[in-house]
């Protein structure tokens, strides 16, 4: 059996210092699911303003920063589509990752825009999961 040797059996940002379990501590990291939570809140209103602004639904030549911030979204909803089932919402992730293929796809802009309001339908329902812990 190889020795633990002491500070490496936790994680780099783990102290042993008393404010260890205090989430108000100075320094102290978010959990996992702090930022999964975060993560979530964000890319649901970028999807909300994709939708505001045609960047989900148009596919059309547009501005340089138009197709910059269209990636910058199809980038968070698939880290969406890969993350949520970790956190107890497989059928958020299946509505991410159907709204991913879509606009990768260049589907028609009506397809892309009714597949981010069930995304937005399906995020704005009470995660129950979540709150079981």
């Amino acid at each position: 059996m190889i020795p633990i040797t002491p500070g490496l059996a936790r994680a780099p940002w783990q102290t042993e210092d008393a404010d260890h379990d205090d989430p108000e501590a100075p320094g102290k990291q978010p959990s996992l699911l702090e930022r999964w939570l975060t993560r979530r809140r964000e890319t649901v209103e970028a999807v909300r303003v994709g939708l505001e602004k045609g960047l989900v639904g148009n596919t059309n030549a547009r501005r340089a920063q138009d197709v910059a911030d269209r990636e910058a979204l199809i980038r968070m909803i698939h880290q969406l589509a890969g993350a949520a089932a970790s956190f107890k919402e497989p059928e958020l992730g299946d509505h991410a990752a159907a709204l991913e293929h879509a606009m990768v796809s260049e589907e028609p802009g009506d397809t892309c825009e009714a597949l981010a309001f069930a995304l937005l339908a399906r995020a704005d329902e009470p995660a129950e999961a979540l709150s079981q812990g």
